[in-house]
């Protein structure tokens, strides 16, 4: 992740996947780093913990994307509607954005330098 763009990964070590244990330590480090923009996976699990976490940390969240772009210093998120037969930008009013995003949609691109990497505690 860092070759291709983010100043800090963030990591949490925990057991066996429980919707309520992984949403607990997901909003907990959001509340201690305040990011503005959050993206989670659009994996099963991620389509399971990602509304909980919107929630505990009252956050708007949109679903599915597959593109972005910025436009006033929010992210439009570009998702697909009508079974995938059209598309519609939406934006997040609140102060932090949530994103869960479609695993292989975003082209990957190579940054110079390199992330740190970060531990945190469930």
């Amino acid at each position: 992740m860092a070759a291709v763009g983010a100043d800090t990964i963030l990591t949490v070590n925990s057991g066996d996947y429980n919707a309520e244990t992984y949403s607990n330590q997901v909003a907990e480090v959001i509340k201690a780093q305040n990011p503005a923009v959050v993206l989670l996976p659009h994996t099963s699990q991620g389509k399971d913990y990602s509304p909980r976490v919107a929630v505990k940390v009252g956050a708007g969240i949109i679903a599915d994307v597959v593109g972005f772009s910025v436009d006033g210093g929010k992210v439009v998120a570009k998702k697909p509607i009508y079974s995938g037969k059209a598309y519609a930008n939406f934006k997040v009013t609140s102060p932090i954005q949530i994103f869960t995003v479609r695993p292989n949609s975003q082209e990957i691109t190579q940054k110079a330098g390199a992330g740190a990497v970060e531990a945190t505690s469930p």
